[in-house]
């Protein structure tokens, strides 16, 4: 027996032509923009307010969108895994020789 399968349910979710991940990125990016929009409107008034999330909006789409057409799905996640750990974590050496030297051991404690 046959089933019908529906393609678009193997294709990432997308808004506005952003895909996947990228959403993510694009909704901080707003939130940040939404903030700022804010603080100016408040500063100056409400339309330089909009005006301000407007001209943030659209410069963040053309931000992801651009990093959309530069990194995959999975290359953005191996990127970004790639900075979350630190390469090598720096200690410096130690040794016990400095505790039993001669002049720590006559002196009174």
């Amino acid at each position: 027996m046959k089933r019908p399968l529906y393609r678009s349910l193997d294709e990432p979710s997308a808004f506005f032509g952003i895909r996947g991940r990228f959403t993510t990125w694009f909704g901080i990016y707003l939130g940040g923009a939404l903030f700022a929009a804010f603080m100016v409107g408040s500063a100056t008034s409400g339309f330089f307010g909009f005006l301000a999330f407007f001209a943030f909006g659209v410069v963040g789409y053309g931000f992801v969108m651009s990093l959309q057409s530069k990194y995959s799905d999975r290359q953005l996640s191996m990127k970004l895994a790639s900075k979350r750990y630190v390469r090598f974590i720096k200690v410096p050496p130690f040794s016990f020789r400095h505790l039993w030297r001669r002049d720590r051991l006559d002196s009174k404690w």
